[in-house]
């Protein structure tokens, strides 16, 4: 068997070793739920736009791996929460109590970026014409918050929702000049901040810092 084809066999395999249970356990009607405990829903601590984009993310992936409308569906619960998060302007809330309260909340923080990122990856994917219509003007009116913000993971995860983005809309000259710009202010500020001593984009190791350096790839 040639190299690739066992490394493809190997990938199939650790996919299909994966269980969901957890995931469908913090599923309901409204997208996904926060937090648990331990193995039960903990419905006190309502649901955020975070979660709800890594969700969408987990989902798009599946349905492109298996074709099961199962992921397809769950892929549509995850973007219409993001959808009704959204402002008409662009900026997205971060908390919903489980009541479906939404708290006021619109600085453009890390739950921004990880819209982004989950909506790009929905254009670019096999899902229905709609999902990913709905999911390009998601992220259409979010990316002008994104190239304001000063935060390095929103940047980042604008950078991997726009690559997966210009996949499918390589002709948009917008999109493809925010990517090299944010891109290029990545690198600027890893070049501002590096010393022979200390090769990293920021003074201090914080959260998420591999997201920093992978999306350059």
């Amino acid at each position: 068997m040639p190299s690739f084809s066992r490394k493809l066999w190997k990938f199939k395999r650790f996919i299909d070793s994966i269980n969901f249970d957890h995931f469908l356990a913090l599923t309901d009607e409204t997208g996904m739920l926060q937090h648990s405990k331990f193995s039960i829903p903990d419905r006190r601590f309502g649901y955020t736009t975070d979660d709800n984009a890594h969700a969408l993310f987990v989902s798009t992936r599946e349905y492109a791996l298996e074709s099961d409308t199962k992921w397809s569906a769950l892929a549509g619960r995850f973007l219409a929460f993001l959808i009704g998060m959204q402002k008409p302007d662009g900026r997205l809330h971060s908390f919903m109590s489980y009541a479906r309260e939404v708290r006021n909340d619109l600085e453009p923080g890390d739950h921004l970026g990880r819209a982004l990122w989950a909506s790009g990856c929905v254009v670019d994917s096999p899902l229905p014409a709609g999902f990913r219509v709905s999911a390009k003007e998601v992220f259409d009116k979010a990316l002008p918050w994104a190239l304001q913000s000063t935060s390095l993971r929103v940047k980042a995860h604008a950078i991997k929702g726009l690559w997966r983005y210009v996949s499918s809309f390589s002709e948009d000259l917008n999109a493809r000049q925010s990517l090299s710009h944010l891109v290029n202010q990545l690198v600027t500020t890893y070049k501002g901040n590096r010393s022979d001593r200390w090769e990293w984009f920021e003074d201090i190791l914080s959260y998420e810092n591999w997201q920093l350096s992978e999306c350059l790839f």
